[in-house]
């Protein structure tokens, strides 16, 4: 697996949290500084990169993985998927208004 930075651990933390949302149209070479290297690419999907945050508690209980995955068009990021929680859907959720 990858050894990511601590800023990219916040960075994919934040992502797979729904705290923020990488800008649409980040180049591949942009999106693996702010991300690192993806766990996974294939080469007969290339506009595809799979990620996989895992978390351990300091203290105890389970252990919290989480997947991205991100799409890309003409080389530019397109859009983002897997275990991603929105801003809004948590909010609503939750039971408060933005």
């Amino acid at each position: 697996m990858p050894v990511r930075s601590q800023q990219q651990h916040k960075m994919m933390q934040a992502i797979c949290n729904g705290d923020m949302e990488p800008p649409s149209g980040m180049t591949k070479e942009q999106v693996r500084f702010v991300l690192g290297t993806p766990l996974m690419t294939d080469i007969f999907h290339a506009e595809r990169w799979d990620y996989v945050y895992t978390r351990v508690p300091e203290r105890g209980g389970p252990m919290e993985q989480r997947r991205l995955a991100v799409f890309f068009d003409g080389g530019k990021l397109a859009r983002l998927d897997g275990d991603v929680i929105p801003q809004a859907a948590s909010a609503s959720a939750s039971g408060s208004t933005p």
